[in-house]
């Protein structure tokens, strides 16, 4: 696979040696000076695939270039593969490719019941919205279709990992008349600083709303809440995510 993936890209792989001086500068020396080349290719056809042939007239040279590219194919042609990928890209990014901005709001629930125990911190539940205001609905292609595939990521803002996520689907019911956009989800979590990364798509053109925002999970029992965030906005179309459950209640005696 790495042996592909740099043949293909114009890259190097270095195998069975544990030089790692000579390893950097052969690396230094072949990236030290290079040429960028440009050229404007046709349009073809959509998810093309095109080659690249680069020669020299000198002798003696050795080129390493990329082999060839894919012209951009639209969304609904994507493989489930692709789709995914496309998802990766743009939480590994925390930015909209398409200039759709959203915010995402986290809030903590006190300890439930049935919280699961990783061997050392319990999980805690937390609420996270995400919010898209109706100035982004006509980038986010909603004249097209309403459905979107909202993906929700915690991650851990020391280490880069990602230790929570949650995934559903959203129908924005009234795009003409509302304010606004906000989808609830909720997300087990142990104690720990996050990012949490929410990614709104839409399920037939592609277009990614993202919205980013910094969460500490604490271990308290308590928490709080505050009245603008959890007030409904009567001109805006709420929703919660049909994946979400609420939190069982305490038996009988329990506190």
């Amino acid at each position: 696979m790495l042996e592909s993936l740099s043949r293909e890209t114009g890259g190097l792989i270095f195998r069975h040696t544990n030089d790692l001086a000579g390893v950097m500068e052969k690396i230094e020396a072949g990236t030290a000076s290079y040429y960028l080349l440009a050229y404007s290719a046709p349009a073809e056809r959509r998810g093309k695939y095109h080659e690249i042939d680069v020669d020299v007239l000198r002798a003696g040279v050795k080129l390493s270039h990329r082999r060839g590219y894919y012209e951009d194919k639209p969304f609904d042609r994507y493989t489930a593969l692709e789709k995914e990928i496309q998802v990766a890209s743009v939480v590994a990014s925390a930015k909209s490719p398409d200039g759709v901005d959203a915010t995402t709001r986290c809030i903590q629930f006190p300890p439930c019941p049935s919280s699961q125990n990783d061997g050392s911190r319990k999980t805690g539940r937390c609420l996270v919205a995400l919010e898209i205001a109706s100035a982004m609905f006509e980038k986010l292609s909603l004249d097209i279709c309403p459905d979107l595939e909202v993906f929700s990521f915690a991650v851990d803002y020391e280490s880069g990992e990602i230790r929570g996520y949650c995934h559903s689907m959203a129908r924005v019911k009234s795009a003409a008349g509302s304010a606004g956009f906000r989808y609830i989800d909720l997300m087990d979590l142990v104690p720990g600083n996050y990012e949490i990364r929410t990614v709104a798509r839409n399920m037939k053109t592609g277009v990614c709303a993202v919205g980013v925002s910094r969460f500490a999970m604490t271990a308290q029992s308590g928490f709080a809440l505050a009245a603008a965030f959890i007030s409904p906005k009567s001109t805006w179309d709420n929703q919660i995510s049909e994946r979400s459950r609420p939190c069982p209640r305490p038996a009988e005696g329990e506190n």
